[in-house]
């Protein structure tokens, strides 16, 4: 008879060198079809972002199940074994996590907290994007990092921000911007917005 027990995946030392995208497929492809407590595992190890404890998006079908059940419940509409790429794409549409997009940071030097945790952060970043509750407001600001490095009293600007409508704050030298529906800024405003600090880290203080 085969062993069809299901064992625990270990990475490797090259598989931890890949982008986070790429270790997290790995995960998902070892495993036949991967559960939802799972998924949030292996989300956990690579991402360091806890599922368990991201709200579900507003409007979603059962606000009352866990964030394991809404995972499950998605599984179960996928009459053939979901890929990795579904995988994700589900957790996109269950709590507004980009995980492509936040593995695309890794490296550029952006911390980012949202949905009420550290999504990505290093010692050595430069500026902080901080989104409120539903994603509905952004502020950007410069790390304690950055602030060593330049002089006292000195703030970076980012121009390109103001004139995607963010408003500057002389005090701190940060930058906020707040929907006005209310409701979450689109994927493309968050684009735009990460174009424009890349940018800034990469014309101006790449260097420090």
């Amino acid at each position: 008879m085969p062993d069809t027990t299901k064992k625990a995946y270990r990475p490797d030392t090259a598989d931890e060198r890949l982008p986070k995208i790429a270790q997290l497929d790995s995960r998902i492809n070892g495993q036949d079809r991967p559960s939802a407590e799972e998924i949030i595992r292996f989300v956990d190890e690579v991402f360091k972002v806890d599922l368990n404890k991201m709200p579900l998006l507003p409007g979603h079908a059962d606000p009352s199940l866990t964030p394991a059940a809404a995972i499950e419940v998605s599984l179960q509409r996928a009459q053939d074994r979901p890929s990795a790429a579904d995988i994700r794409g589900a957790i996109n549409q269950i709590f507004g996590i980009n995980l492509d997009a936040l593995s695309a940071l890794g490296g550029k030097r952006i911390s980012l907290f949202s949905k009420r945790q550290w999504m990505v952060r290093d010692d050595s970043d430069l500026f902080a994007v901080r989104t409120g509750d539903g994603d509905a407001d952004v502020t950007v600001s410069p790390t304690a990092y950055l602030l060593e490095r330049l002089g006292p009293g000195e703030f970076p600007l980012l121009e390109p921000l103001t004139e995607l409508g963010f408003n500057r704050n002389e005090s701190d030298g940060s930058y906020y911007f707040a929907s006005p529906d209310g409701n979450a800024v689109a994927d493309a405003f968050k684009g735009r917005t990460m174009a424009a600090i890349m940018s800034a880290i990469r014309d101006n203080y790449a260097h420090l």
